[in-house]
């Protein structure tokens, strides 16, 4: 029985530090890209009240993922420039005249995966990541939003903080 629980013991201890590093997060990396949402694609179910910014209620709108560093200083792409993959954006705003809302975004990059995140709808932009596909599965963390020379442009570039569970 002695050398039964010799042998067992440590097997067990190896399983169960196995168990617990494969719920641990794996060590974060990060990745930034450009988005050029395209305007013209905006889609809501009402019109701005006067003096408001957006309309509240449901919206669309979708565009553009670029390499980081892509976009000029002012937002707009560079002629020549190529897109790595889609950006699609829907949710709801509930302050027209701040901008503030509720979202869903993908990330959808060409070629790796999708990145999916969700939060509220500011110009303070953190939001969490809650999950992705292919190379991105099982991503959490944290995206990081900053825009490029608002209210003229609507681009922005965005930093994920990555970790897999």
């Amino acid at each position: 029985m002695r050398k039964l629980l010799q042998l067992f013991v440590p097997a067990a201890l190896l399983l169960v530090a196995a168990l617990i590093m494969s719920s641990s997060p794996v060590a974060a990396k990060s990745l930034t890209v450009d988005v050029a949402p395209t305007l013209d694609t905006f889609d809501a179910m009402r019109e701005a009240a006067e003096g408001a910014m957006m309309p509240t209620g449901p919206f669309y709108i979708e565009g553009q993922i670029f390499d980081k560093g892509t976009l000029n200083a002012d937002g707009s792409i560079p002629e020549g420039a190529t897109a790595i993959g889609t950006f699609y954006c829907w949710g709801w705003t509930y302050d027209g005249v701040a901008g503030k809302g509720v979202v869903s975004q993908i990330f959808a990059i060409d070629g790796r995966g999708e990145i999916h995140a969700q939060g509220i709808e500011t110009f303070d932009l953190n939001r969490a990541i809650t999950g992705g596909t292919a190379e991105f599965v099982g991503a959490r963390g944290a995206a990081h939003y900053k825009y490029h020379n608002l209210p003229d442009s609507f681009s922005f570039s965005v930093t994920f903080g990555l970790r897999r569970h």
